[in-house]
């Protein structure tokens, strides 16, 4: 009986969806799709929709910083 109660607990748990956190603003993500001025960051380990502030073109692989959020869309601006 203690076993099923400790299995119940655990899948109940696991089934739990996970709300991913959102970064901090003035930390820093790579460009995983080029920005233009849309693509994707990743940001904390987990994959971002992200838009360039200023609008204009991000390639991949740049280290970029968070500056704001709007509606779960990352907002960062390049650091060269």
């Amino acid at each position: 009986m203690v076993y099923l109660n400790a299995l119940k607990s655990f899948v109940r748990a696991r089934s739990r969806k996970r709300r991913p956190r959102l970064p901090a603003v003035s930390s820093i993500a790579i460009v995983s799709t080029d920005l233009n001025p849309g693509g994707s960051v990743l940001a904390d380990g987990e994959l971002w929709t992200a838009e360039a502030l200023d609008r204009k073109s991000i390639p991949s692989d740049t280290r970029v910083t968070v500056v704001s959020f709007r509606d779960h869309v990352l907002l960062v601006e390049d650091n060269s």
